[in-house]
Order: C-alpha cells, then structure tokens, then sequence
C-alpha cells in the first residue's frame, strides 16, 4: 500500500467530515421545511375553508347552488385556492375552478366523509379532475347547530413542492460557499499541521547524513509539534556529542594500535577479521585494508595461526603459544590470545596479539653454540675467537 503525505491524509478526511455534516444538515433542513410547509399550508386552507364557511352560512341560503358558485370563484381567485361547496349528500353545489353539473358525486372522497362528521377533513391524493397531486381540507357548514354541507380547499402539491425547492436551492447554494470555505480553511489547517512535520523530517535526514550544525527550528502553535522539534534539537545534540566522542576514542585506539611494535588482530565470532594494525599486517605479509571484514582462512595461511585463533574463540581464558611463519625468512611468534565477550557472557570474537621474539631466538641460539664450543670445543673456540679479533684489526 503506497504511503501519502499527512496532507492528503488530513484534507480529505476534513473534507468528508465537512461535506457529511453539511449532508446531513441539508436533508434534516429539508425534512423539517417540508414538514413544515406541509403544515403551515394546511393551516392556510383551514383559515380559509372556515373564512368560506361563515360568508356561506351568513350571506346564502343552503341550496342557492348560483350564488355559492358565483361566491366560490370570487374567493377562489383572490386566494388562489381550489373553493369546493358541497351539500351533505356529496352534489357539488359550487366550484371555483370547474362547472358543478360536470363533477362527480363527492360522497365518497376521505376529507368529505370526515367533515360530515363534524371533525376537519384532511387529505393528500391525486385529484382525477385536475390531474395532479392535491392537499385537501375539509370543513362542516353549521346552521343552527346542524351540519347542512361542507366547504373544502385544495391546493395542488406542486405549488408547495415548487416553494420548497426555491428555498432549498438558495440554502444548497449557501451550503456550497460554506463547504468551499470550509475546504479552503481546512487546507489551511492541513499545512500549518503537516508543513511543521515535513522541516522536521527533512532535518532528521539532515542529522542521518551527519550534519549537525542547522538546528531544527520549526514555528507551530501546536504544544505536541514545538515539543517534538525540541527533542529532536536535544536528540542531535547528544548524538552529535556521542558521536564525537565515539569518533575520538576510534582515533586514540587507531593511533594506539598504529604505534604498536606488536601486531593486533581481532575476528569476530564467525573468524571474520574486524581489525588489523600494521605490525600484524606486515608481519603476516598481507594488506590491511582489503583484509577487513574477509574469514581469517582466506587471507592466513598458517594453519597453526588459524588453529590458534579457534582455540582462543572457543576457550575461556586467555591462551598463549609460540609460531613460526614465513617459508624462506622464518620469523618467530609468540602469540597471546583472548575471547571477547558481551554481558551476557556469549563469545563475540577475539584479539590475538603477535609478538616477533625472531632476534630474541637467534640471539639464544648464538648463546648456546658458543656454550658448547667453549665446554666441549675449547680448540675450537680459541680459534673462532683468534679469526675474530684478527678481523677487528
């Protein structure tokens, strides 16, 4: 899976925090103004359904059928509402918008039934004379306590549906300059977050490249950000100062083992050679630095060298012993030898350090042959010593 930017990892997740609340608030808003004028319409419709019915009780007789028609299209233009007057037995007596005499008989339509009843009829369906979704309301025409007919209202859903979508249009256009700001702020936010992490980054590659000088200095009003930059300037500062000296000590140990008449060879556990001064170097007659890090058979050929050094890897203390090496110009050895070894005990390699005793050994057998010659060969020895002085003069 490829790795992003914590940029590309924020801004998005910002923007689908913003765009689903803004969702979410949109069709709660719309919900809630449909409901809402749902409601406020069908209390218009009562208003004037109960308007309808005290002009009708107060001004005209129950079956003036002329002038409930005449008064249901008057009042039906000014409020721009569908006015219905129907007699108990459902004969449409006047109309707003249609002849009376062409209707049918609305006995059995839902809002009529429940307003015959004495109870305000509401209801939402298609109406078959109009040809579109209708809300209807429903009122009793009362005379003298009695119900003698019914004044209904009807508008046509779509004018509520068209009212709805206008003011839902102008607050998505409104949500829109809000998720745009939204989003530019958000990218905002996103690079005051990740641009902090990005210099801290580029001087933690800096310090792995070994430059310690340029401090991190890193302007966030983070309280999480300020600190990590601070222990990344302390974090440098102590590995530049380990580092230093770690570096110092190599140095003093290089020059150590550069100044050593002895010669100093270290192997790690697997007889990998890991350190060669230049006194071993010379007196195994190979090059110090191609030797480094190659097995000890490889460059040794000395079989009782490379004996030795098993046996000082696999011992517990430190083991000694004398070598010849070299087939023309033989040079005598005399080796000592100890394992390294970590905490916990665990072989992790071991020095051998070549002492060249070759004068030491001609010197002692010069001493012997003349020990001999002087006990055994006096003669002889007299002679040696009258050829020598003669020599000197």
């Amino acid at each position: 899976m490829a790795k992003k930017r914590i940029l590309w990892q924020l801004f998005p997740s910002y923007l689908l925090i913003i765009f689903t609340a803004l969702l979410a608030v949109g069709i709660y808003t719309s919900s809630s103004l449909r409901e809402f004028y749902y409601e406020q319409t069908a209390e218009d419709l009562k208003t004037s359904a109960w308007l309808v019915e005290r002009q009708v009780v107060r001004e005209a007789s129950p079956f003036d059928s002329e002038f409930l028609n005449t008064l249901s299209s008057e009042l039906g233009t000014k409020t721009n509402t569908r006015i219905t007057i129907i007699d108990l037995s459902g004969i449409i007596l006047g109309d707003s918008h249609e002849d009376p005499s062409r209707m049918d008989n609305h006995s059995d339509r839902p809002e009529f039934m429940t307003a015959i009843k004495g109870q305000i009829g509401m209801a939402l369906r298609f109406s078959n004379i109009l040809e579109e979704e209708m809300m209807f309301i429903a009122v009793p025409i009362t005379r003298e306590k009695k119900i003698t007919g019914v004044v209904r209202t009807s508008i046509p859903t779509t004018f509520i549906d068209r009212a709805i979508q206008t003011i839902e249009l102008k607050i998505g256009g409104v949500g829109l300059m809000v998720a745009l700001l939204a989003a530019g702020i958000s990218l905002i936010v996103s690079r005051r977050i990740s641009r902090p992490l990005e210099q801290m980054k580029h001087s933690a590659q800096t310090i792995a490249k070994g430059e310690w000088k340029d401090k991190l200095s890193v302007t966030s009003d983070s309280v999480e950000i300020s600190a990590l930059s601070d222990t990344l300037n302390q974090m440098a500062s102590q590995l530049e100062e380990r580092i230093s000296t770690i570096t110092n000590q190599r140095n003093e140990s290089e020059a150590v083992l550069s100044s050593m008449i002895e010669g100093v060879l270290a192997v790690d556990a697997s007889e990998r050679v890991i350190r060669l001064n230049k006194a071993a170097a010379k007196l195994l007659d190979i090059e110090a630095d191609k030797s480094e890090g190659r097995p000890i058979e490889h460059i040794v050929r000395n079989p009782h060298l490379r004996n030795f050094v098993e046996k000082t890897l696999g011992g517990m203390e430190t083991v000694e012993t004398d070598l010849t090496i070299g087939s023309q110009n033989e040079i005598f050895l005399q080796a000592h030898g100890a394992a390294l070894r970590d905490v916990q005990g665990n072989s992790i390699g071991a020095v051998i350090v070549l002492n060249d005793v070759t004068s030491i050994q001609y010197d002692e057998f010069e001493f012997e042959i003349q020990h001999i010659l002087k006990t055994y060969y006096p003669s002889i020895w007299k002679d040696v010593t009258s050829i020598q002085y003669d020599d000197q003069c």
